[in-house]
């Protein structure tokens, strides 16, 4: 086997663990992503860095971004984003 082929093996074994391994989570279950995620929806943040931040919290929320995105329901040009989340959220919170 060549070096070249056991550099590739290797750096693919490596790829496949980090897709693979879950976000870290904190003391209160909530991982780093999240919780920026949040803070953008709770702040004055552009509407398009709200979608970006939705978009995040379909991959790593819980049911602590659940409040969070429901108050985008109303909002014409969030509520798809934010329903995207929802459903990708596991649990019963988000339904």
């Amino acid at each position: 086997m060549s070096l070249v082929s056991t550099a590739c093996r290797a750096a693919a074994i490596v790829a496949i663990l980090g897709i693979l391994a879950p976000a870290a989570r904190a003391a209160d279950g909530r991982t780093d992503k999240e919780k920026a995620a949040i803070a953008v929806l709770r702040g004055a943040s552009p509407e398009a860095d709200k979608a970006l931040a939705c978009k995040q919290l379909a991959i790593h929320g819980s049911a602590d971004a659940v409040p969070d995105l429901a108050k985008l329901l109303g909002d014409a040009r969030l509520a798809s984003w934010a329903r995207i989340a929802l459903e990708a959220i596991p649990g019963d919170e988000a339904g």
